[in-house]
């Protein structure tokens, strides 16, 4: 739940859509604990799909735990380069993207 995470703040989601109010609501939130926090009055398997969607389209990025900082990260929006494949990434494949982290954080929340 302190997974640290970071959304674009200029809203990429078409103005006057659900998508885009939901979007506007959850944009400030700086851990995934804050993002399921300011949206308690949904389900959270809707939850899921939003950062799922978001996460495959650059919208957010998960910042990386203290341990695993090796490089800068890349500002959000910017394109990540895919790394070969390994166990983690074969877990991030089975949530249709996302990381692996995401799971866990909101399956812990």
């Amino acid at each position: 739940e302190n997974q640290r995470i970071e959304f674009l703040q200029d809203n990429p989601k078409k103005f006057g859509c659900k998508a885009h109010a939901n979007f506007e609501r959850y944009k400030g939130a700086k851990t995934v604990r804050e993002f399921l926090e300011i949206q308690t009055d949904r389900p959270r398997a809707g939850l899921i799909t939003d950062i799922k969607y978001d996460l495959s389209r650059a919208y957010v990025r998960l910042q990386p735990l203290p341990t695993e900082l090796s490089e800068a990260p890349a500002p959000v929006g910017a394109a990540v380069p895919r790394k070969s494949s390994s166990s983690s990434d074969r877990a991030a494949s089975k949530l249709g993207g996302a990381d692996a982290a995401v799971k866990k954080e909101l399956s812990a929340a």
